[in-house]
């Protein structure tokens, strides 16, 4: 059912208005396309989207689409200046375009679910700087289905791209760039462990976007050492010629101590200030990308998934995804309430979801309601968004970046099992989870289950005290064997 606005008119009424201006001035497409037709488009193919008259208006909108083009191309220089009254007409036109797509929003809000397709369109307004490769693929873990009974799948972020060497992070980025740009930033500072994915990852990105990436890395010295050479990631950050300050953290390598976060902070602000003084324009963006533009960043991740899924005959019961700066559940939560898909989410954490905590539910929460606000849509109640989140702390083992045997079980079952590699300090513990879920019973046989490979495969080449077991630095080498020619 098609919602009314508050003066009782029907979103069409704009569109139609809007659109008879357009036919009477061409050429005040050049002042008004990029809002006005965009915003006509939206709102008469997803306010309306039930309606009877769709079809009509929608081949209308499109002919006059082309219609604005080629006559004002070929009008432009001679027939048709861009007087103040055409521009007056442009103004009105874009100004009902924009109020269409308003119009759209209310009936959203308050009327049925969106479809899959009206996401992209949503997250289309916003500004975004292509960078990885997607969709990331989604394929079937076959012999772990069949060693336990249910369709497991497995999303690919980790293959994202622009490097082999990749991750979720990559997305979110893409969207925090993408303002920057529009913002007119040149340099990102970000920090994070000395291991960071994120950091990696954004450096990659600003990279890529022109941009001159700074690091702010902490390291746990009592558990790690002194950093004396480079492997994972900070190996891949220092190939690209990366920006990087360290600031040692004793018994705090994620930097959770009050004392050690403002260190950080008071670092990277001292470093933008000397960058501003020389005329730079800087954006900080903080531990795991968690910044506010790119919050939206994983409703595509939803959108794939779903529709990945559903390419192959298969509804997802549950997704599955390590936690920790809490990046990707808002996104994908959000889509979740905006399609009103029955999809369940479970996250597995790497730190400890507690009030008082640097990351919890409420901050979840604030994250899916600032997505909806982005979308200028009016976000769901905290209940309804708490009733979705899911979140098991049992995996975190002794600390973030400490192994745990379940987390490197985990990751030689896969290995061995399918030949993908998850890393030592988000994914082994995510999907250690997911497979004690499996032995528990807490995933009834013949569920559809997909796991978010959210990246991390770089810390499996780090020091003994992030990797463990896995490291086998005191497994005898095998012995050459003499080959006979």
């Amino acid at each position: 059912m098609i919602g009314r606005l508050s003066n009782g008119a029907l979103p069409r009424d704009f569109c139609n208005e809007a659109i008879d201006l357009q036919m009477s001035h061409g050429d005040s497409c050049f002042w008004a396309r990029g809002r006005c037709i965009g915003g006509i488009r939206l709102a008469e193919t997803e306010a309306i989207n039930a309606s009877l008259w769709r079809c009509s208006l929608r081949n209308r909108s499109l002919e006059n689409w082309h219609w604005v083009e080629t006559a004002s191309a070929s009008k432009l220089s001679t027939q048709a200046p861009r007087t103040t009254a055409n521009r007056q007409h442009a103004y009105r036109a874009a100004e009902i375009g924009i109020f269409a797509r308003s119009a759209f929003l209310q009936v959203k809000t308050t009327g049925t679910s969106m479809q899959l397709n009206e996401l992209e369109l949503l997250f289309s307004q916003l500004p975004r700087k292509r960078i990885g490769f997607y969709p990331t693929p989604f394929h079937k873990l076959e012999n772990l289905s069949r060693t336990h009974g249910i369709n497991l799948f497995m999303k690919r972020e980790d293959m994202a791209g622009p490097g082999a060497l990749s991750g979720s992070k990559m997305r979110v980025a893409e969207l925090v760039i993408g303002q920057a740009l529009k913002d007119g930033v040149d340099t990102i500072i970000t920090q994070g462990a000395y291991l960071t994915n994120s950091g990696m990852q954004f450096a990659t990105a600003a990279l890529v976007a022109g941009l001159t990436p700074i690091l702010f890395l902490t390291r746990d010295e009592d558990r790690h050492g002194k950093l004396e050479d480079y492997r994972g990631n900070l190996l891949l950050d220092k190939l690209m010629d990366v920006e990087t300050h360290y600031l040692a953290a004793p018994g705090s390598a994620y930097v959770n101590r009050p004392d050690d976060k403002q260190r950080v902070l008071d670092a990277m602000n001292a470093r933008k200030a000397e960058l501003e003084a020389e005329g730079r324009k800087v954006l900080i963006v903080p531990t795991g990308g968690a910044y506010p533009s790119g919050f939206p960043a994983h409703v595509l991740t939803f959108k794939e998934m779903v529709e990945q899924a559903r390419a192959v005959g298969v509804e997802l019961d549950y997704i599955y995804h390590t936690t920790g700066t809490g990046t990707a559940l808002p996104g994908m939560l959000a889509a979740k309430l905006l399609t009103g898909h029955p999809v369940e989410f479970r996250s597995i954490s790497i730190s400890h979801y507690q009030p008082d905590y640097w990351i919890n539910e409420s901050i979840i929460v604030e994250r899916v309601k600032a997505i909806f606000r982005t979308f200028s849509l009016e976000p769901p109640s905290d209940q309804a968004i708490l009733s979705e989140i899911e979140v098991d702390n049992r995996f975190i083992g002794e600390n973030y970046a400490v192994p745990s045997a379940e987390s490197a079980a985990a990751i030689k079952v896969l290995a061995k099992a399918e030949g993908v590699f998850l890393g030592p300090v988000y994914t082994g513990k995510g999907f250690a989870g997911l497979l004690e879920h499996i032995r528990s019973g807490k995933l009834a046989p013949g569920s559809n289950v997909a796991f978010l490979h959210t990246g991390d495969t770089a810390n499996l080449f780090e020091v003994p005290g992030v990797v463990g077991e896995l490291k086998g630095d005191t497994a005898p080498v095998p012995r050459p064997i003499a080959l006979a020619f």
